[in-house]
């Protein structure tokens, strides 16, 4: 299990624990091949804070204060800022 301290974009197989401390409003992404909606949030543990970017079906659960696990996630850094997300192939559980 990482911390939020030793993230660096381009990582994969990302496993980590956080607590939403913010949920941002969904935003729909154009592709080609179809539409898709995502949630932005902020997560924290007790070296840092990240953004972290959700499905919509992934966030429906998440609330400030909820504690989400992302296994097998990956992170990209965006308009200088460092995210995580539990990507294409990766799992986010709310554990409470």
């Amino acid at each position: 299990m990482v911390k939020v301290k030793e993230l660096t974009a381009g990582m994969g197989g990302v496993d980590i624990q956080l607590e939403i401390v913010e949920v941002l409003g969904p935003r729909t992404i154009s592709t080609p091949r179809r539409d898709f909606t995502v949630v932005q949030a902020v997560g924290k543990d007790e070296t840092g804070q990240v953004a972290v970017t959700m499905r919509s079906d992934q966030a429906a659960n998440v609330k400030v204060k909820s504690r989400i696990r992302i296994q097998g996630g990956t992170t990209r850094e965006r308009e200088g800022q460092l995210m995580v997300s539990a990507g294409r192939y990766g799992t986010l559980t709310v554990t409470g």
